[in-house]
């Protein structure tokens, strides 16, 4: 992977592959806000040992977000990750245990390992050191753990109507120790055709829903191909698909209704009103040919494109990793949809993506991350802080 490098202060090699081990056997999936409250509860009894103030947001008794705070005043950067994971899946599908938290062959292995507890502990390890050298920064580091990202964002989202703002961040995913300044965003559209549902019997006395669905379906597939032609240099193309179709209630039924999803991945430029238009278009054209009841179409969810190219930040870490890890690196995009979406378009803060990990193994069985990468995160989170507040 490359070369470490000493850097101010002692790196804690060992405790951010121990730590990491903690949090991965600590589940933490589940719905909304609150799933995080035994990982949140664990680094705070954590804080408390190394006597570091923060602030636990919590709902319904249960703890979701965890802050803290290092040196003071401008200019300031946030280390953001999150503390939830989605869920283990079947469990007979792992090679070992899914919160085993196992250290195998150099690698961690578990849920959450990767995607991005991985992260979280790189940076809790970066943040104590720079706790350490508090009265030597010359800004503010602060540390954001969140909850609720894998289900919409909600824990980096409250932080933000709750007044978090700062110069620069970086959110911790799976990069591979890469920079990441730009990722799609993702709009979810659902469509709902309507017929009248008859015996299968006489068919000719009622009208389809999914044969009526099965005429906008080509159509949908015509506009990806166009959509397909807009291009990003990070990003690659902008896409539509037909992700989830459901209708009928038994066999012997003509089919009264038929639900229909769409996933449209944005590029930056691109806006969710802007795309919608392209379906209300389709819809308006085709399905005033259509019998029956008028087609419905609405957003279900909308998450804007992000990108900060070309920033301080991006060049500084970039900087940073490179000497850290002994060999060039550039800036990439980001092949999912993260927190930095809420970051830059909600609170206005420059963001870069990085972190140790694989994106590909993220949500999969097996889930694991390199421990070497994971030390070289810790010391590049830390190398990048120092750097940016100038101690």
């Amino acid at each position: 992977m490359g070369r470490k490098v000493a850097g101010y202060g002692e790196p804690q090699a060992g405790d951010v592959v121990d730590l990491l081990r903690s949090l991965v056997a600590r589940p933490s999936y589940g719905e909304g806000l609150g799933p995080e409250d035994a990982v949140v509860r664990f680094l705070a009894a954590r804080f408390d040992a190394r006597g570091i103030p923060y602030v636990i947001r919590e709902t319904g008794g249960k703890a979701y977000n965890l802050l803290a705070r290092t040196g003071e005043g401008r200019p300031s950067i946030v280390l953001n990750s999150h503390l939830d994971t989605v869920p283990p899946g079947d469990p007979d599908r792992w090679d070992v245990p899914p919160f085993a938290a196992r250290l195998a062959d150099g690698k961690v292995y578990g849920r959450g390992a990767c995607d991005a507890k991985a992260s979280v502990a790189a940076m809790v390890v970066a943040f104590e050191r720079l706790w350490t050298e508090r009265d030597h920064l010359g800004g503010e580091v602060i540390l954001s753990l969140v909850g609720a990202e894998e289900t919409g964002g909600l824990g980096t989202r409250r932080e933000i109507e709750l007044g978090l703002r700062a110069d620069a961040a970086i959110v911790g995913e799976p990069t591979r120790l890469t920079p990441h300044v730009a990722h799609k965003g993702r709009m979810v559209i659902e469509v709902t055709t309507r017929g009248v549902p008859v015996h299968s019997s006489n068919p000719d006395r009622g009208i389809n829903a999914i044969s009526k669905m099965a005429r906008l379906i080509r159509e949908f597939d015509a506009l990806h191909e166009r959509v397909r032609q807009r291009r990003h240099p990070l990003l690659g193309n902008a896409s539509s698909a037909v992700t989830r179709i459901e209708g009928g209630v038994a066999v012997n039924v003509v089919p009264g209704e038929c639900v229909l999803h769409i996933d449209r991945r944005l590029l930056p430029g691109e806006t969710a009103d802007e795309a919608f238009q392209d379906y209300k278009a389709i819809v308006d054209a085709v399905g005033s040919e259509l019998p029956g009841p008028a087609t419905e179409l609405r957003v279900v969810h909308a998450t804007a494109p992000a990108e900060t190219a070309g920033t301080a930040l991006s060049d500084v870490l970039a900087e940073v990793a490179s000497e850290v890890l002994g060999r060039p690196v550039e800036p990439a995009g980001f092949s999912a949809t993260c927190d930095m979406t809420y970051l830059v378009n909600q609170g206005g803060i420059p963001t870069v993506i990085f972190g140790p990990g694989d994106i590909a193994l993220a949500h999969e069985y097996n889930e694991h991350v390199a421990v070497e990468e994971l030390e070289l995160a810790a010391e590049v989170y830390y190398r990048v802080c120092r750097a940016w507040t100038k101690g």
